[in-house]
């Protein structure tokens, strides 16, 4: 079972981001920045040929946050927050090839260098 370890990094207006490491609290990050880290790791993962179960855990609990059963269902899902009303879950819907400030791995091309600072993921 693969296991990544997430970990709040900064808040904006638009609500609190997280990092994403692969394996241990001081692995390598996977996502840099997202509110919606184990979706955006999902992605991620199943572009690189992953798939199978994942356990989401932070440095501060002994107990994984949550276990998704199935990385490409969690890649295909998203959470969004419309109306104000809370987060609630969505299908992921990329613009065009990606989310507009989503940026991918450093061995992908990343295709969309527009950021201004409030982008939905930062992919490392």
């Amino acid at each position: 079972m693969l296991r990544i370890f997430i970990k709040p990094t900064n808040r904006r207006q638009r609500g609190q981001f997280y990092e994403a490491r692969l394996g241990t609290a001081d692995g390598p990050v996977i996502v840099e920045r997202s509110r919606d880290p184990e979706h955006a790791v999902g992605r991620y993962l199943t572009e690189q040929g992953l798939n199978g179960c994942l356990e989401v855990c932070s440095a501060d609990r002994t107990t994984p946050r949550m276990i998704i059963k199935c990385i490409e269902t969690a890649a295909w899902k998203t959470a969004r927050d419309e109306n104000r009303d809370g987060l609630k879950p969505a299908k992921y819907r990329p613009m065009g090839a990606q989310e507009p400030n989503e940026r991918r791995g450093p061995d992908m091309p990343v295709e969309s260098a527009n950021d201004n600072g409030d982008g939905e993921a930062e992919v490392a």
